[in-house]
């Protein structure tokens, strides 16, 4: 890629992390009802959000706290919340590293469809009931098929669409020829 062409790239997209740490969440109780705090106390919150930004892979810290609050309503069950599995998730969510918001609203639905997965088969295992097993299971799969269907479509989107076959072994019988080196199709305009 020439220099030119290198800097017609967003910014957004050459990402880089500062923080080797992903942000983390606590619980607090208030009166009856207990809630996240999205900006802990023991952080500062511009240092918080900073850190938020750079694991969601985005700029604007309204954005990385909507892609927060959308995982955790994702890992919500039953409207309880588990803060480990939160923090747990954006662990995971930092070290796929989105480089984009694109990238960043597909790993979030990545986490989400994995943590469900993984859910729904604990679900399954922890019941006796046959019929109820299956339908966990069942939902256990869709979410992994999920999972899987959301890797490549990353792997896709940071490889920019194109793809790369490899050949790890070949073998020419005498009397046979080989091509060593790069092999393009034929150009039209030329016999």
């Amino acid at each position: 890629m020439s220099a030119a062409s290198s800097s017609d790239i967003p910014a957004v997209y050459s990402h880089t992390r500062r923080y080797t740490e992903p942000p983390r969440v606590e619980m607090i109780e208030s009166g009856l009802e207990s809630d996240f705090s999205t900006s802990p106390a023991s952080v500062q919150k511009t240092t918080w959000s900073d850190r938020l930004c750079d694991t969601f892979g985005v700029e604007n810290p309204a954005a990385a706290k909507s892609l927060l609050y959308t995982l955790i309503q994702g890992l919500q069950t039953g409207g309880y919340k588990d803060v480990e599995t939160i923090n747990g998730a954006l662990a995971m969510v930092h070290q796929i590293a989105p480089q984009s918001p694109e990238e960043a609203v597909l790993v979030v639905q990545l986490v989400i469809a994995h943590q469900q997965s993984i859910l729904q088969l604990s679900m399954a295992a922890a019941i006796g009931y046959v019929p109820y097993t299956f339908e966990r299971t069942r939902f256990a799969l869709k979410f992994m098929d999920l999972t899987g269907k959301l890797t490549e479509r990353l792997a896709k989107m940071r490889r920019g669409g194109q793809q790369t076959v490899r050949v790890e072994h070949v073998h020419v019988h005498s009397g046979g020829a080989a091509i060593v080196g790069n092999v393009s199709p034929k150009d039209e305009g030329r016999t």
